[in-house]
């Protein structure tokens, strides 16, 4: 989203592209989403950038488990009888900031400083001045409470902080494209798009602080830095990966068939699941035959 809002700034020929959305809600939402950061949100010193910190913290470690326990309750239990927080799916519960604990101030910190960097706003790294500025926001800004709907559906999606109510509302969606469209409040803006780089410390930083305080969210025990990064090591991009691993199966189905191999068992069905990881291979079942005409049927592999 922040890349899309860099793109939507620098790039007149994107905005066409986002309107492309099917659906009117997929619209609105991403297009409010990218309003809230260059507009409503827009950072023009570091206060601000603290503020935006402590608001994702709200947002990010209260707001949305509050929201996910109330659609699923501690006691919840699923169509057949069975505890929906059971086994592996822990019940989770929400933070409440605390400006005297180091994990919090160092979500704040770091946040606030790829915040700023987006901006194009000096870092501040000195503790001491961020949670005076801390002190600021926390006085002068008001944290929403959160409301509820009074009966959720678990089967309601939700969306930064508030569910998503699914409706066909084309006055909001010429607002903001009216609002993103006001190039006076956007010709002076200076923004970044910042590309993951786990050998920045300051990036690693916010790794470390906000999977931290997730796992705190569900009461796993937590990362140190080290850790953390060897962790990061190890990603691999999923979808590239996966992706890249069905096109190669494919194609080797493929030649197969360039070969003229028509006997079933020399094919395979693959079964695979790289998050286990899980490989797997089966011989496909029989094509259905059928006869168009007398010289045309489908009885082959293909």
């Amino acid at each position: 989203m922040y890349l899309s809002a860099y793109i939507w700034h620098s790039d007149p020929k994107f905005r066409p592209n986002v309107l492309e959305k099917p659906e009117l809600i997929e619209k609105v939402v991403k297009l409010e989403e990218m309003k809230k950061m260059i507009l409503d949100y827009r950072a023009t010193d570091f206060d601000d950038c603290v503020a935006f910190a402590h608001m994702c913290f709200e947002e990010q470690y209260k707001g949305k488990i509050e929201q996910l326990l109330r659609i699923f309750p501690k006691n919840y239990e699923t169509k057949s009888g069975m505890p929906f927080w059971s086994g592996l799916k822990r019940c989770p519960h929400p933070i409440e900031f605390d400006p005297e604990n180091a994990l919090h101030i160092d979500y704040i910190v770091s946040a606030a400083n790829l915040r700023a960097t987006m901006f194009g706003i000096p870092h501040i790294t000195d503790r001491k001045v961020i949670a005076e500025m801390l002190s600021r926001v926390l006085n002068k800004v008001e944290v929403p409470a959160f409301h509820p709907p009074p009966n959720p559906d678990p089967s309601v999606s939700f969306h930064h902080g508030s569910f998503a109510v699914i409706q066909n509302d084309s006055a909001r969606l010429d607002q903001v494209i009216q609002a993103l469209a006001d190039w006076d409040k956007l010709k002076d803006m200076h923004l970044t798009a910042i590309e993951f780089n786990k050998d920045n410390d300051l990036h690693v930083d916010f790794i470390v602080a906000a999977s931290n305080l997730r796992a705190t969210n569900y009461n796993i025990v937590p990362s140190d830095k080290g850790r953390s990064k060897l962790i990061v090591d190890e990603i691999i991009p999923a979808s590239s990966t996966t992706t890249s691993l069905v096109a190669g199966l494919a194609c080797l189905e493929l030649l197969k068939l360039a070969q003229n191999h028509e006997k079933l068992e020399l094919f395979r069905n693959s079964f695979v699941n790289l998050a286990l990881p899980f490989f797997s291979f089966s011989e496909p079942i029989p094509p259905a035959e059928k006869t168009m005409a007398s010289w045309l049927d489908f009885s082959t592999v293909y």
